[in-house]
This record gives structure tokens, C-alpha cells and sequence, in this order.
């Protein structure tokens, strides 16, 4: 969300949380976008709507507002397009170092992520539980520390909601704080949630080559693809520019299940043309298999999340989109791939209903 708000004029060093209030018409028009580009799930602007970010623009006491906000933007054009689409609040980092390397307990953290999340799960109306969120998403975190931090205080509100849980890498491809692909699986393997993955990084090569690393050690756990358009460039005039083409950045979304992912998606400088584009692909892939910019992998079989999460659907948000990969792609008949509809069940049916049943640590590591 935060590119495609900068790329319309919205400046870099605005709170673009704030926007949920103060301009919401542009925010909604971005959801439209990725809405029509054939999205099945849509993020809420929130990645940086905890207080310690919100700190730094005078708002760290309106986390329950700009939250609740961002939701109430969502659900509005979700219901004003019609379609079946889920609704994932969006959790970013919280912008600080952990102790010891910082001085923000882990307690605080914590603290700041349940408030963040809370509002989130209440959504704009607090007797209504359907106008809040479907999932939770905790994307570009750093510090295992602080994703488990993020889900601790997910948990300590509810066991029902769905999770998914990304970490980000630098461009030699470890943490900021230099752990290693298969360091990150097995930590991440402990978590209470439904999906793991990689987003942001450097673009669609790299998250590629860490999310064939997680495989091998998560085995079938659902895991999560969702690159930035490339790495950034820095242009005149303080314009930052994402190298990655719709077309290209559509043939790495093959490429990425065929290397174990059952989602994926975009992150930084990912557009609805993005979208559109890895969902044609999805849909239609090629007959070999092999996209035309990279060497084909041998393709394997997912399992489905639950039958709330198989059938084709691209999730499109506040600042990533995804996509729930069919599940005849996961039994191999690639001639049937995406051909079915998906059919979520209604929204009077609880998250309970439908999150992922969760697995002995032993079934999730397929290599220790």
C-alpha cells in the first residue's frame, strides 16, 4: 500500500496509516484496484498502525482508531464490489529494537502488538464481529524475537483467528541479525500459526531461493511467497522506482509453487497490473511448466489448507497481494488448475470454522 500511496503523490514521510481517516477515498481506490485485478483477499492499511511507529507522527494514542479505520475502509469496498473477498489485518514491524540490542522489553512488544491487533479484531464496530478482520497477516519482520512477540500477543486474544507469519532476509540471504533460511524454519516451525513465508526482500529471484530453502526443512507446512517488484532504485526527485514488470513478476508466481509455496503474492512496488498478471499466469500456466526467465523445478504436490482455502483466489491489500493456489494444482492436473471457483464459506460462519488445524512440531519439520 504504502509504494502505490507514494507513487500517487502521497509523500514518503507521511503517516500513511493516518489516511484511514483523513483520506480514505484514496486508500479504498487502491483496494478497488486490487479488488478488479481478481483478488480473493484484501490487507487493511495498518503495517505501521502500532504506537511506537505512530509515535513518531503524534498518534501513538490513536493505535484503536486508525486501526479500527482501516478495516472499516476495507469492508466498505469489499461490500461495494459484490465478490466474495476475505479481509486480513496487516501487522507490520514495530519500528524498534528489542532488548538486548534495544530497549524495548519483549513484554512491550508484545503489549504493542495485542493493542494493535485487538482493534484490528473488533473491527470499526465492536458488537459486530463480521466487520472485522477474516486473518491476520505479520509481514517484513526482522527479529524472530519479535515476530514470536506478534503472535504471542495474537494468541493471547484468540486461538481461532488464521495467521500467517513472513520474515524478511537481507539481500545475502539472512536476517538482519544474520540467521540463516533453515535457522528461520525451524524457530518459525514452534509458532502457533497457519502459514509461513518470506516477503519484501530483494525481489522475486531471491524470496525464490529462500522459499525452496524453507520447504526443505517445513516439508508440505503451507508456506508463503510474496517478493518485492525487484529491488528499489532511487530516481531524481526522490521517486523510487521497482524494476520487476507486471509479466515478469506474474511467471515467478509458477515458479514459486513449484518450489513449495501454496501462496503467494506481492509486497514493495507490487501493483493490481502485478496481480492481474500472476493470476493469468496461475490460471492459465504454461504447458511445460518452466516460466520463460528461470529453469524448471520438479513440481510438488501441496496439501489444502482446509476447504476454506483451497479453489483459485489472489489476495490483494494494504501493502501485499496473495494468492491461495487451487488445489488441483496440488494433485497435479494442471489442465483443471483454477478452473473451479472459490466458494469461502458465509461470512456468519465463524474464523474457527476454517483456520488450519494445527500439527505436532514433528509432522512440520521434515528435516532437523
Amino acid at each position: 500500500m504504502g509504494t502505490v500511496l507514494h507513487s500517487r503523490g502521497v509523500p514518503i514521510d507521511q503517516c500513511f496509516d493516518a489516511l484511514n481517516r483523513e483520506n480514505p477515498a484514496i486508500v479504498a481506490a487502491i483496494h478497488r484496484g486490487y479488488i478488479a485485478a481478481g483478488s480473493d483477499i484484501i490487507e487493511t492499511n495498518s503495517f505501521g498502525a502500532n504506537r511506537f511507529k505512530l509515535a513518531h507522527h503524534g498518534l501513538d494514542d490513536e493505535v484503536a482508531e486508525l486501526n479500527r479505520a482501516a478495516v472499516k475502509v476495507a469492508r466498505d469496498e469489499i461490500a461495494k464490489s459484490g465478490k466474495e473477498v476475505l479481509l486480513a489485518g496487516s501487522v507490520g514491524p514495530l519500528g524498534v529494537r528489542l532488548a538486548p540490542l534495544g530497549r524495548v522489553k519483549q513484554s512491550q512488544a508484545t503489549a504493542a502488538f495485542q493493542e494493535q491487533v485487538s482493534a484490528l479484531l473488533e473491527g470499526p464496530d465492536t458488537d459486530d464481529r463480521m466487520a472485522a478482520v477474516d486473518l491476520i497477516i505479520l509481514e517484513t519482520m526482522p527479529d524472530f524475537k519479535e515476530l514470536a512477540s506478534a503472535v504471542t500477543a495474537i494468541r493471547n486474544i484468540t486461538s481461532s483467528i488464521p495467521v500467517i507469519a513472513m520474515m524478511t532476509f537481507t539481500r545475502d540471504d539472512r536476517t538482519i541479525l544474520g540467521d540463516t533460511p533453515s535457522a528461520v524454519a525451524k524457530q518459525m516451525a514452534e509458532l502457533d500459526v497457519d502459514a509461513l513465508g518470506v516477503n519484501c526482500s530483494s525481489g522475486p529471484v531471491q524470496v525464490l531461493r529462500l522459499i525452496s530453502a524453507l520447504h526443505e526443512v517445513l516439508g508440505d507446512f503451507p508456506l508463503v511467497a510474496a517478493p518485492n517488484a525487484g529491488w528499489p532504485q532511487q530516481l531524481e526527485g526522490g521517486r523510487v522506482l521497482y524494476p520487476a514488470t507486471p509479466d515478469y513478476f506474474g511467471e515467478f508466481a509458477q515458479a514459486f509453487i513449484e518450489a513449495g509455496a501454496s501462496i503467494v503474492g506481492g509486497c514493495c512496488g507490487t501493483t493490481a497490473e502485478h496481480i492481474a498478471a500472476m493470476r493469468a499466469v496461475i490460471d492459465s500456466p504454461s504447458p511445460s511448466g518452466e516460466p520463460k526467465s528461470m529453469t524448471s523445478m520438479a513440481l510438488r504436490s501441496k496439501p489444502a489448507i482446509d476447504e476454506r482455502w483451497t479453489g483459485p483466489s489472489v489476495t490483494a491489500g494494504a501493502r501485499s497481494l496473495w494468492r491461495w493456489v487451487p488445489s488441483p494444482w496440488r494433485s497435479h492436473s494442471a489442465r483443471a488448475w483454477g478452473s473451479s471457483s472459490f466458494r469461502p464459506q458465509t461470512r456468519e460462519s465463524s474464523s474457527r470454522s476454517w483456520r488450519r488445524p494445527r500439527e505436532p512440531r514433528s509432522k512440520r519439520l521434515s528435516n532437523t
